[in-house]
């Protein structure tokens, strides 16, 4: 149940914070002011297209592909293995075409007021006349979520430095000691990481969204 609720959180949370974002960046690139009214009305207005578009494509994001894959050859034999990996390379190349395509379709949706599948018409046009920049743009943020092995990283790291911390100190005096460090350490690091991922968060999003306004002016000339 939790799980559930988890999820069905995560994929109404997304979308709001998405346009909140956008719309932010939109607002002080612009100098536009917005009630907090109408501010919620045009959020909710915009809601449903946003989160549409987020369940629609979430499957053709890179680490969904990566996942798939994990997750297929646990339960197939030795002998396909190589079979497999072939079709998800494939399927690999096909996705990083589709995300590439898709680059500037969220913001279309959010400040243009498009349905999902005019904006991915609209940031296809956008893409093919800026192909060379927005492939550099793309690979780009591919590079900065390079972040997430980091993550994975500290993650893994703090249990087994605390396992082998029992495992080490037999008084319980000094391993209370020591996990109660070991514990705050965890949550320094944790406050950082989210930190950072905000900023670079915010970052992507601001350059993706010049990079539309600059081009969306170039496809109407």
């Amino acid at each position: 149940v939790s799980a559930i609720i988890f999820i069905i959180v995560y994929f109404i949370i997304t979308p709001i914070f998405e346009w909140w974002l956008i719309k932010y960046i939109h607002k002080k690139d612009t100098e536009s002011k917005l009630s907090a009214s109408e501010a919620f009305w045009e959020w909710l207005y915009k809601f449903l297209p946003v989160f549409e578009y987020n369940n629609i494509f979430s499957e053709f994001k890179i680490i969904s592909i990566l996942n798939g894959y994990l997750f297929t050859i646990r339960f197939i034999w030795i002998e396909y293995i190589k079979t497999i990996s072939y079709i998800f390379l494939i399927l690999l190349f096909l996705w990083i075409i589709i995300n590439i395509i898709l680059s500037y379709s969220k913001y279309i949706i959010i400040l243009n007021n498009k349905s999902v599948f005019e904006a991915i018409w609209i940031s296809s046009k956008i893409t093919i006349l800026n192909l060379k920049r927005t492939i550099k743009l793309y690979f780009l943020m591919l590079f900065l979520n390079i972040r997430v092995i980091f993550n994975f990283i500290i993650f893994l790291s703090f249990p087994v430095i605390i396992v082998t911390a029992i495992w080490l100190f037999t008084t319980k005096i000094f391993l209370f000691v020591a996990i109660t460090i070991l514990s705050l350490l965890f949550i320094v690091f944790i406050w950082i990481l989210w930190y950072l991922t905000a900023v670079l968060e915010v970052f992507k999003t601001s350059v993706w969204y010049y990079a539309y306004i600059e081009w969306k002016k170039k496809l109407e000339e």
